[in-house]
């Protein structure tokens, strides 16, 4: 009836008293709860990784480096840190048996942990910033390194579930399901209340140069040299304040010409 927070330091409260407990001081950047022990990375100057028991007591170091992320699975803990490059790494709850699992011949991005597999997220490439720029998802056997599978994705967070593997791309959440193999857009309807899943086509609304504004669900396209607009609401990707589902806008001897599509009149104004 605990439970575990972060509040410039690491505090339990019981939900039944009230009764509050602090474990750890200081500012620490992210805590886990697993198995009787709660794992931190401490927050500041210092780049290390501690855990501490759920009762109470003295810290144990476990790592010393930047934590980019972690996964526990199993009785292992799966992780990435900044001195180790682009590998992930494993070991025992109490810091021993520390063994690399996979190193990446690209920018390792993200990775995730489900059953004896890794998923991980690298990018080939790099952006117009330089930055490295996620193009694949690859299904990696632990004890082998064996690349199992691989799926085009430009996935910036990766999560695990049963046999489903969640992940980002251009602000939209998709899955992609291991054992069935099928893979889309993750939808919700506000109308109906419901989530459906919208499979990847090879073209799409961003590869023909759209971009998406998460917040409002709505495509946008530009070309200022021929200065044509063009809008595309998909409500059931956020929530559009726009009554219309298509904007065509192009600008002709000096005016803005316009032509608006709504779905719900089929009507064309």
């Amino acid at each position: 009836d605990w439970i575990y927070y972060l509040d410039r330091g690491i505090y339990k409260t019981n939900l039944g008293t009230g009764e509050t407990v602090q474990l750890v001081d200081g500012d620490n950047a992210s805590m886990s709860v697993y198995d009787g022990w709660i794992y931190y990375e401490a927050g500041g100057n210092t780049d290390e990784f501690f855990r501490v028991s759920i009762d109470g007591g003295e810290s144990q170091k476990l790592l010393d480096g930047w934590m980019q992320h972690y996964d526990m699975s199993d009785g292992w803990i799966y992780y990435q840190i900044n001195s180790n490059g682009d590998s992930v790494w494993r070991m025992r709850p109490d810091g021993s048996e520390q063994a690399e699992v996979y190193r990446s011949d690209s920018s390792l991005i993200a990775f995730a942990v489900i059953k004896d597999q890794l998923v991980v997220s690298v990018a080939t490439g790099v952006d117009d910033r330089g930055k490295p720029l996620p193009s694949d998802l690859h299904l990696i056997d632990i004890e082998t390194g064996a690349v199992l599978r691989t799926r085009k994705a430009c996935a910036g967070s990766i999560f695990a579930a049963n046999d489903t593997v969640f992940y980002t791309e251009d602000s939209v959440w998709q899955l992609w399901n291991l054992t069935t193999g099928s893979a889309g857009a993750i939808s919700y309807s506000n109308a109906t209340k419901e989530a459906s899943i919208i499979e990847k086509a090879d073209v799409s609304l961003t590869t023909l140069g759209f971009e998406l504004d998460p917040k409002l669900g709505i495509y946008t396209y530009k070309n200022d040299e021929t200065k044509s607009y063009v809008s595309i609401a998909r409500p059931d990707l956020g929530e559009s304040q726009l009554d219309f589902n298509l904007e065509l806008l192009q600008e002709v001897n000096g005016y803005l010409i316009g032509i608006w599509y709504y779905e719900k009149d089929n009507q064309l104004l």
